[in-house]
């Protein structure tokens, strides 16, 4: 079961780039609080950080909605932020809008595409 303070936040946000869940707290389950916004019509991109190293409750929060789901026990909240912001590459606390880091991340992989296909032509 999720904290009530939690999704009452959640409704208040406008287009964060990302909502950060850490399971460290035994009230709150990412995939039980994605479920819960998506019943509300509250429509957020999530990633959770789960001290719970079961491949059964990953697949649960990915199938719930979960962009992303990191196992991680004994890290401070800042350290798990840091963790994040370097697997996707994105600071968390841009002020970009959710459309240019969309834009933004795919003019990076057409130039990384562009480059390949380059590449391609004159090495196997």
């Amino acid at each position: 079961k999720n904290s009530p303070n939690a999704i009452e936040y959640l409704e208040k946000c406008i287009y964060p780039q990302y909502v950060v869940v850490i399971e460290n707290q035994p009230s709150l389950n990412g995939a039980e609080l994605i479920k819960s916004t998506e019943e509300k019509g509250i429509k957020h991109r999530f990633i959770v950080v789960s001290s719970i190293n079961t491949v059964s409750n990953a697949v649960e929060t990915i199938k719930a909605g979960a962009d992303d789901y990191f196992v991680s026990q004994n890290l401070s909240e800042k350290e798990i932020f840091l963790l994040v912001e370097k697997n996707w590459g994105l600071p968390l606390n841009s002020k970009k809008s959710k459309t240019a880091l969309d834009i933004e991340r795919f003019e990076k992989i057409l130039l990384i595409r562009l480059y390949v296909s380059d590449l391609s032509l004159t090495h196997t």
